[in-house]
């Protein structure tokens, strides 16, 4: 059984491995850093997945709900724009009581906090 003890060990180790070939190039250091990054990405969407798969909330979560994942679309889409929730309701086509309800409920945060 994984403790969180190991998995804290884990990403210690790992993200330690990332910040040694970043500091000290030398042959293959690029390739490394890449599929270290690769390797860093994917555990935390193993990990995302696991948590909602538990029933628990995020990011992830808000990406399977079809109008929550086209705020969370148009937000990373765009994040300099100045968004509010007005628009943003508009264009999931709910309205803003509903789309601040369940964005929360399932992201854990309100919509123009992203």
């Amino acid at each position: 059984m994984v403790t969180l003890k190991d998995e804290a060990d884990w990403w210690q180790a790992a993200i330690g491995q990332l910040i040694r070939e970043a500091t000290r190039p030398g042959p293959g250091n690029r390739a490394l850093l890449a599929r270290l990054s690769e390797l860093l990405f994917m555990e935390i969407v193993r990990w995302q997945l696991s948590y909602i798969a538990a029933g628990r909330r995020g990011w992830l979560a808000g990406l399977s709900d079809p109008q929550v994942g086209r705020v969370l679309a148009l937000l990373h889409a765009e994040p300099a724009r100045a968004w509010t929730v007005d628009e943003l309701a508009r264009r999931a086509a709910m309205s803003r009581a509903a789309l601040a309800k369940r964005f929360v409920e399932l992201v854990v945060r309100r919509p123009c906090n992203i």
